[in-house]
């Protein structure tokens, strides 16, 4: 599997915000390449991504900077739910979300089930939950990454992986 494969097809609406966003803002784009700012279908690989996030991280801060609003889905989680802020009845995690989409259900008393057996077998609209590879493609592509990449990562990510109890 090489780093292009990785991601073929899966961001391709990602990259095409990116591309529109950071381009009306700044009309001479910096630290990005034309491969990533050229076409929304161009592939993106791995290394390309990272490199962006590290482009967006303040070391003083800590934090990456959202300039754009693209962030939702990988921005830390502490900057998305404000944990030391909020004071949540129920705090469930994406490696348990079958289990504690369940117990919550249960909670409230509906007889619904999560994941219905759509998304679990790809039929509900166009969506398939990828079974059993998810940690190891991301072992493979993070090992991959160069040192300086981890380190930096392992900074951007290391709140959240205290607070969840992730090993980094």
């Amino acid at each position: 599997m090489t780093d292009s494969e990785t991601f073929d097809g899966k961001v391709p609406n990602y990259w095409r915000e990116l591309k529109n966003n950071r381009l009306s803002k700044n009309p001479t784009p910096v630290k990005f390449d034309d491969r990533i700012l050229g076409d929304a279908n161009t592939t993106v690989k791995f290394d390309d991504f990272i490199r962006h996030v590290m482009d967006v991280y303040d070391p003083v801060s800590k934090y990456l900077k959202d300039d754009l609003g693209l962030f939702d889905h990988w921005i830390e989680v502490f900057q998305l739910c404000n944990p030391c802020e909020m004071k949540y009845d129920i705090i469930g995690e994406f490696d348990t979300m079958t289990e504690d989409a369940a117990n919550v259900l249960k909670l409230i008393g509906t007889k619904v089930q999560f994941p219905n057996s759509k998304f679990i077998n790809g039929d509900g609209k166009g969506y398939k939950h990828a079974r059993g590879n998810t940690k190891e493609l991301a072992k493979y592509v993070y090992q991959r990454l160069p040192e300086t990449y981890r380190e930096v990562l392992n900074d951007v990510f290391k709140v959240d992986a205290r607070l969840f109890g992730y090993r980094l």
